[in-house]
């Protein structure tokens, strides 16, 4: 294993994309929008624990598949087509098409999911009433934001950008911005005017300030050797 440029980039990438920054503000915006009580944190934590593992088992068998087609073989993924060629020992000459429904399927699930989480965020900046549980004239700023947010993505697709390389670096951007977040995150969490008594325990913070210190680290040694070129 060698700490290269390109081995460091993609580390924060796979961080970024595991632990992605927009569901600090979807997963927090649902929640309150769905009106949970301090009752419901077991049901909750139990929800969030098996959603994770899912993900996660998913994720999984994803780099296990890329890797056992694509490393070592001189493989260059630059379109989608491309990616798609890690299903032929499966699928045959149906790839394509198989790839294309995995696409559509879990585009229907995050397109909307990414949208909103630009327009909560923005709208918090700015300072403006929103939420898909209110009405358009009740939020207009914020679906504004929100249809602004689907048209880059469509503008992207007709200008025939690049979305591997977009995906890519997206996804090292959020692995940035992973350590500051946490850190206001652990800074809420052990706030106990927010929180009252349900501030973290000792063993979230360990978990939280470990995560913290790995994140932090990586970043920083990405963008040494980025900058260095070594």
């Amino acid at each position: 294993m060698a700490f290269t440029p390109t081995f460091l980039t993609a580390a924060l990438g796979l961080l970024g994309a595991t632990l992605t920054p927009y569901m600090f503000f979807w997963q927090t915006t649902e929640e309150i929008e769905a009106h949970h009580k301090v009752e419901d944190l077991p049901h909750q934590n139990l929800d969030v624990a098996v959603g994770m593992l899912y993900a996660n088992l998913v994720f999984y068998f994803i780099i296990l598949v890329a890797g056992v087609v694509f490393y070592g073989k001189g493989v260059r993924i630059e379109t989608v087509a491309d990616a798609a060629a890690s299903l032929r020992p499966l699928a045959g000459p149906n790839a394509g098409l198989l790839f294309a429904l995995g696409i559509l399927a879990s585009g229907i699930l995050s397109i909307p999911v990414m949208a909103a989480c630009s327009a909560y965020g923005l709208a918090e900046l700015f300072g403006w009433v929103g939420g898909l549980d209110k009405k358009v004239w009740q939020a207009r700023g914020f679906y504004l934001l929100l249809t602004g947010a689907l048209g880059v993505g469509a503008a992207i697709a007709l200008l025939h950008i690049s979305p591997v390389d977009l995906l890519f670096w997206s996804q090292v951007i959020n692995g940035f911005l992973l350590p500051p977040l946490f850190v206001v995150l652990l800074l809420l969490c052990n706030d106990p005017r927010i929180l009252r008594a349900h501030t973290n325990g000792l063993a979230s913070n360990l978990v939280g300030g470990g995560t913290v210190l790995v994140t932090g680290a990586l970043a920083i040694l990405t963008l040494r050797q980025l900058i260095g070129g070594h």
